[in-house]
């Protein structure tokens, strides 16, 4: 309570001195006014005109001397319009009655239609100011608009007698009168919703000034609405609240030009270089989103080629070059096809362009086109309009892929299925022969022939597996080690000839068998096609290939990639703790801008250090020399061994690390180097992507057979769309390009939980390191959860020792943290 009463006191001295001595006078006019008018109407209702007429005009002046600088087009215009208002209340004062300007019914009628005029273009004006704040204003061209809206009336009012009568003498006012007051009053209530919303444009006791004059101008209409044309408390009270309304405006505009001009115009030039700066930032996201669209374009392998459209190209991009054989100065504004096209018949293209061009949608197909060198080939092209929001066709994608080599094996398959129809011993002879492996197999799937090479390859005899399922028969492994079955594997079999069109050949590379005779792990090249002779599908016919020394290679570039950053590492630390020795040994010797280049390299070096150490734990993991060593983890005293390790980082960054432990958990045999990885990697990240003066929460709890580890955050989030793929390699979430990485850290930790059987997943936005719901709003904060099993893990190598020797010493090295 003794707060709050400090604060009303504070407030209270905040009053500018000057400030009572305006109320006081202001509440000894008013009252004045009042009791003039409780015993002289006319008097009172002169001096209230006359008051309201001056300050118009004082604020028309204001803002018509101060427009080059007042940088609000809202009180500009509210000003230029208030002159002309302003000259209806002083006609309407003039001819009131008792005035002796006029007489009789004429003098009462014009009184009103002078005084509704005047309400009508004040409110109109009222609700039109907005939509000026934030566009260019011509004051000259608003005044004669205003010059000539104002003459059009007072034509229609004392010539043209066109405007509608509003008092009719014995009757009183008129149902237009009456009606039009309460009008005015609701046009006035909605230019306060209109002037809310503009509220950012306006300094706040401005726009509370402002606030209160349309809101004391609509409650001053609403009480002469209800008088209904008798002199009373209620048309007294509505005229002093005319003259509180305006003295409000008056005080808003010398606030405005006098006071704090510069404060709003500084308001309106930081709020546009906001939206200027917000401008850039989408602009460069842009930007870089088209040069990585423009890279992957140039360095795909399918053949992409944008036209206008009308089919004239204005793109072509290297592989079109290259398919095509033709240069793409020779491509680009030619007509699309004139060159490689041509080869399909007219119907074809007939329909091509039907479709693209009439009925606007995609045409996907294969073609036969032609090289520069005379060569025919085949591909597999989809073409797309691209059209804008109205759906007019702004150009065409043409994106093909050379699948000649694929046409070459299908009619090879094709070609081996009709030689057994004419003769199974001559091309039983010809399989048998062959180095690839050959296995044909009946519409159910039983294996109906295989050649040596499949005996070879499988480690089978011919009599083990014909007449046997081809699943049962012959075992297929995925890239995991798990077997496949009819369903997931890499053959399908259909016997229904009427879908021989949607039977396009397997081709996979991801699958291996396990030779019987001596356990050689046989990695395959698998092609496989539907067995068709006379229009009737007999089967399906199944190319095995030894693509085992393939393999070979492709992981002796991962083990290159281990090698390399093994050899890279050692000079990397040398040089490291070279500069380190410089900077701290040599300190005063060095001048500020030496110092400042050799921090930068070596951050660089650090940068670099942990790229390679990244580089070899994923190596480590795929190659299999890292093995797992379970041991009884405590992992809350694990957790905050890392935590402390951050600590003066998160320090400096004003950030608070907050714990939350289950002190009943028992020690986890687990294997401490992967549980640190996954520790290291997800604070890391809750470090980096936080913002200063954030927060760090770690959980570790007991969740049936688990212990669930939670770790929050309170940065910015991770946008839904990005969210499935935040474990992918290389992969970086698009938030704040400040934020450096390699993208490995969170694939090292979906790496190393797999190793134990654990999960992780992550829910963004996340309030749980905010401590409320509120705090998290606008989809700030991220939580990423790991389970580790309570029974803990074995050991075991991660894979299968690779053929590359490593020292002992490079098998000890310690695991990236980062």
């Amino acid at each position: 309570m003794l707060r709050v009463q400090e604060l009303v006191l504070s407030r209270f001295k905040a009053i500018p001195t000057d400030t009572y001595a305006y109320l006081i006078i202001d509440a000894f006019v008013l009252t004045a006014l009042y009791l003039i008018g409780l015993t002289n109407y006319l008097l009172s209702h002169s001096l209230a005109e006359m008051f309201s007429v001056v300050i118009m005009v004082i604020v028309f002046s204001i803002t018509w001397h101060a427009r080059e600088y007042l940088n609000n087009n809202y009180l500009l215009f509210i000003g230029i319009s208030l002159v002309f208002v302003a000259s209806f209340d002083l006609l309407h004062t003039l001819f009131y009655g008792g005035m002796g300007v006029t007489a009789g019914n004429m003098e009462t009628n014009m009184t009103d239609q002078l005084w509704i005029a005047a309400r009508y273009l004040q409110a109109g004006s009222l609700l039109a100011a907005p939509f000026f704040i934030n566009k260019k204003l011509k004051a000259n061209a608003v005044l004669f608009a205003y010059a000539a809206i104002a003459s059009l009336v007072l034509l229609s009012i004392f010539y043209w007698d066109l405007f509608p009568t509003a008092y009719v003498s014995g009757a009183g006012q008129t149902s237009f009168m009456m009606a039009s007051e309460f009008i005015v009053t609701a046009l006035i209530i909605l230019s306060l919703v209109s002037l809310a919303k503009k509220r950012a444009s306006f300094g706040s006791a401005v726009f509370i000034l402002l606030f209160m004059f349309a809101a004391v101008s609509a409650i001053s209409e609403l009480l002469f609405a209800m008088h209904a044309g008798e002199h009373g408390s209620l048309d007294i009270a509505g005229h002093l609240l005319k003259i509180i309304a305006f003295y409000l405006l008056y005080r808003a505009v010398v606030i405005t030009s006098f006071e704090d001009p510069h404060a709003l115009l500084q308001k309106n030039i930081d709020r546009r270089k906001n939206e200027l700066e917000l401008h850039a930032t989408e602009l460069e996201y842009l930007n870089q989103q088209l040069k990585k669209f423009q890279l992957a374009l140039e360095n795909t392998l399918d053949h992409v080629v944008i036209t206008d459209p009308d089919g004239i190209v204005v793109y072509a991009n290297k592989a079109a070059e290259r398919i095509t054989g033709y240069a793409n100065r020779d491509i680009l504004n030619k007509k699309v096809g004139v060159l490689w096209g041509k080869q399909m018949g007219g119907e074809f293209y007939q329909e091509l362009w039907k479709t693209i061009k009439d009925k606007k949608e995609d045409f996907v197909g294969e073609f036969v086109n032609r090289r520069k060198n005379g060569q025919l080939y085949y591909s597999l092209a989809t073409i797309s309009p691209i059209l804008d929001e109205k759906r007019n066709i702004q150009f065409f994608v043409g994106i093909e892929r050379d699948i000649t080599n694929r046409k070459k094996t299908e009619r090879k398959l094709e070609e081996y299925a009709r030689k057994m129809a004419e003769g199974k011993a001559r091309d039983d002879a010809l399989l048998l022969s062959i180095a690839d492996g050959i296995l044909v197999t009946d519409t159910s799937g039983e294996i109906t022939f295989i050649n040596k090479a499949v005996e070879r390859i499988c480690g089978i005899r011919a009599g083990e597996a014909l007449g046997r399922d081809l699943y049962d028969a012959i075992s297929f492994f995925d890239e995991h080690g798990k077997k496949a079955s009819r369903d997931t594997g890499p053959i399908r079999v259909e016997g229904d000839a009427s879908k021989r069109e949607e039977m396009p050949i397997t081709d996979s590379a991801s699958f291996h068998v396990v030779n019987k005779k001596d356990g050689r792990r046989v990695s395959l090249s698998i092609s496989a096609a539907p067995f068709v002779i006379g229009g009737g599908v007999l089967g399906t016919v199944v190319v095995l290939r030894d693509i085992t020394y393939e393999k070979e290679i492709d992981k002796a570039k991962s083990e290159f990639i281990s090698f390399a950053s093994h050899q890279l590492r050692t000079p990397l630390t040398s040089i490291s703790l070279s500069i380190d020795t410089l900077l701290h040994g040599l300190g005063d010797a060095l001048t500020g801008e030496q110092k400042k280049y050799l921090k930068i390299a070596f951050n660089g070096i650090k940068d670099m250090t942990d790229i390679i150490e990244t580089l070899l734990n994923i190596s480590r993991i795929q190659m299999g020399t890292l093995v797992v060593s379970p041991e009884p983890t405590n992992l809350p005293k694990l957790s905050d061994e890392i935590l402390q390790d951050i600590s003066i980082a998160a320090k400096n960054k004003k950030m608070k690390i907050k714990r939350l432990y289950d002190k009943s958990l028992p020690a986890i045999k687990i294997d401490q180097r992967l549980m640190r990885i996954i520790l290291e990697n997800l604070v890391s990240n809750a470090m980096k992507y936080s913002s200063p003066n954030g927060a760090i929460l770690v959980e570790i709890a007991k969740q049936g057979k688990d212990v669930l580890v939670a770790i929050s955050d309170t940065g910015d989030g991770i946008p839904k769309e990005q969210q499935t793929r935040i474990f992918e390699k290389l992969f970086r979430v698009q938030v704040d390009g400040k934020v450096k990485g390699t993208g490995l850290g969170l694939y090292m930790v979906k790496v190393a939980t797999d190793q134990y059987g654990g999960r992780v997943w992550c829910e963004s936005p996340s309030s749980r390191a905010f401590g409320d719901a509120k705090s998290a709003a606008g989809g700030k904060g991220t939580t990423f959860f790991v389970t580790v099993p309570l029974a803990g893990m074995a050991a075991h190598n991660v894979a299968q020792p690779p053929a590359m020797k490593i020292t002992p010493a490079e098998e000890d090295a310690p695991l990236s943290r980062h």
